[in-house]
């Protein structure tokens, strides 16, 4: 996922939420979906951790 940006993964994590909201996804599905929803949200909480280091560096705290 190193290649991928914030704005995609937030895109993708909103429609695997839309998709689980729905509530026709197979046990399967369900678990890939979450499988890969656990991906997105660590990779969003850490782009934001990243960020926010990187702004205190530059302007204190």
């Amino acid at each position: 996922m190193k290649n991928i940006k914030y704005e995609t993964a937030l895109k993708e994590l909103q429609e695997i939420v839309e998709v689980l909201q729905e509530g026709t996804t197979s046990i399967d599905e369900l678990s890939d979906k979450a499988k890969r929803a656990s991906q997105l949200i660590d990779f969003c909480r850490n782009k934001l951790r990243q960020a926010e280091q990187d702004l205190d560096g530059l302007f204190g705290e």
